[in-house]
Parts: C-alpha cells; sequence; structure tokens
C-alpha cells in the first residue's frame, strides 16, 4: 500500500513535467511562455525532492537510524525563527508564539526544526482561524503544542493520525503527500518522545511534540 500511494503520489508531477518539457520542446514558444514552462518543472522537481527526503528520513527511522545530533535548544528563538519563516511566505502565515525565554530541550536543531515546520505547515493547509505556537514544562517533559481554530481531526482519522499518506477525505484536495505528521512522530520517537493529538473543546486541533526534559 505505502509503495502504492507513493506511486499515486509521483504521478501529477510527472506527468506536469512532461508535459512542460513538451511545451518547451515546441517550436515557436516565446520566451515568456519557456520561462513560465521552466518554473513549473522547477517547483514539480522540488516537490519531488521533498517527497524523496521524507521517504529516506522515514526509512532511517524504521532501521533505527535515524540520526540526530542532540544540543540544548532554547525553543523561543527557534520558535520565533519559524514564525518569521512563515510570515515571510507568499500568501503569508500568521503563528502567534508563547513560549517562555529560558525554556531549553536538548534536541537536534535541524530536525527539530523539520518537526515543528511540518505542524505548523499541517495547520495551514488543513486548519482554519489563527495558528498558536507554544511550549511548556508539562509532567516532567516539555510539550510543544500547535493549535489551529479549525475543524481538528475528522473522527476517520481518530488512531491513524501518523499513517503514511493517511488524510481525512475533506483534505484530500489540498497539497501534501500526507507524510507530514509520520515525520513528526518519526523525529519525536528519535529523541525519545512522542507525538500527541487532541481536538480542542472549543475547536481545533492540538498536536504536541513531547519530548524528555533537558
Amino acid at each position: 500500500r505505502f509503495v502504492a500511494d507513493a506511486s499515486h503520489e509521483l504521478r501529477t508531477p510527472l506527468t506536469i513535467l512532461r508535459s512542460q518539457i513538451d511545451l518547451a520542446l515546441e517550436g515557436g514558444t516565446d520566451p515568456e511562455e519557456l520561462r513560465a514552462a521552466l518554473a513549473s518543472c522547477g517547483e514539480e522537481v522540488e516537490r519531488m525532492t521533498r517527497l524523496a527526503n521524507d521517504r529516506l528520513v522515514l526509512a532511517r527511522a524504521d532501521d533505527g537510524a535515524l540520526p540526530t545530533d542532540p544540543r540544548p535548544i532554547h525553543l523561543a528563538g527557534l520558535a520565533e525563527d519559524i514564525a518569521v519563516g512563515f510570515a515571510r511566505r507568499e500568501p503569508p502565515v500568521s503563528v502567534a508564539v508563547e513560549v517562555p525565554p529560558e525554556l531549553e530541550v536538548d534536541a537536534d536543531p535541524d530536525r527539530l526544526r523539520q518537526a515543528i515546520s511540518n505542524l505548523v505547515e499541517n495547520a495551514a493547509l488543513h486548519g482554519d482561524g489563527a495558528i498558536e505556537l507554544s511550549a511548556g514544562n508539562e509532567g516532567g517533559a516539555v510539550a510543544i503544542h500547535v493549535r489551529d481554530g479549525g475543524p481538528g481531526f475528522p473522527e476517520e482519522l481518530h488512531g491513524r493520525e501518523t499513517e503514511r499518506f493517511s488524510r481525512g477525505s475533506a483534505s484530500r484536495s489540498t497539497p501534501g503527500s500526507g507524510l507530514g505528521l509520520a515525520i513528526v512522530d518519526a523525529i519525536a520517537r528519535g529523541h525519545g518522545g512522542e507525538l500527541r493529538f487532541a481536538n480542542a473543546a472549543g475547536g481545533g486541533a492540538d498536536v504536541a511534540i513531547v519530548l524528555p526534559s533537558s
């Protein structure tokens, strides 16, 4: 099933690449059309590269060999950097950050940035309303929460949130491969932590990366 789903995800960018290459090779294509075709090809190559990189992370996690380089991280600075990055997108994505300045965690900075960014990306694609990124000490661990004001996780996904290529029926028309939460789960487990899911009482999804305290 995984191979079938991965192949399905590759079919669309490959089809677009083929059509754009054919267009560029046609005689009489003006420079503007050629530049547009090449830009479209670049976007599809980037999409396939992300899928390949995500699959590599999961393969390494399956083998118990996900490489990490843990070090003390000030979560407030990391969270603010992520929020700034999303604010600079087009269209911009607003992320409210609430992280104590003294809060630290031992983690691989690149992997943790990838995990938190995936959660924010997921909230932007499938949620609604304001996105909140917060962190704090909870029960002897550090919990990093990403919340949105959308409909929350559908009942059909209960217990399958991290299943690869798994998406709710309402999300199938939105961009994304369905690997985002699986990647976050693999990174959390690679740090001795876990990923938790909840639907807030007032509406919206609440996803938390829970890591051991420093």
